[in-house]
Formats: C-alpha cells, structure tokens, sequence
C-alpha cells in the first residue's frame, strides 16, 4: 500500500498520494453493504409481485360482484 497514505482517525480510509482520492479499504464492511442492497432489492420485487397481484384479485372481485349484481336484476 505504498500509493497510500492513512487518513488519520479514520481506520478504514486511505489517500491515493496520486490521484488524491479517498479509499476506503473495509472489504468486509462493503461485502455486507452489497448483500444488504440484494436482499432489499429482492424484497422489493417480492412487494412489486405482491401489489400487482392484489391490484389483480381487486380487479376479479369488482368483475364478481357486477356479475352477482346481474343475476340478483333478471
């Protein structure tokens, strides 16, 4: 890490000495960043599939209830 310089008081975070950038080298910090990102992202398609099926069953019991509405009128 010879590019490197620590940035003090921060245990995690190093200065590029070329380019000037800020690195941060908590492998394990950003390894549970990402899996943390999947599994929200995950319960957000499982909550997208939900709507969309709710938003079908609301749908079904509307086309229900004009139906039961037609017979209870003949």
């Amino acid at each position: 890490m010879e590019g490197y310089a620590k940035v003090e008081g921060h245990p995690h975070l190093y200065r590029d000495k070329k380019t000037g950038a800020i690195v941060n080298m908590d492998h394990q910090g950003y390894r549970n960043y990402k899996k943390k990102q999947l599994k929200e992202r995950v319960s957000r398609k499982e909550i997208d599939t939900l709507k969309d099926q709710l938003d079908e069953s609301k749908k079904q019991i509307e086309e229900l209830k004009h139906l039961i509405n037609q017979m209870i009128n003949r």
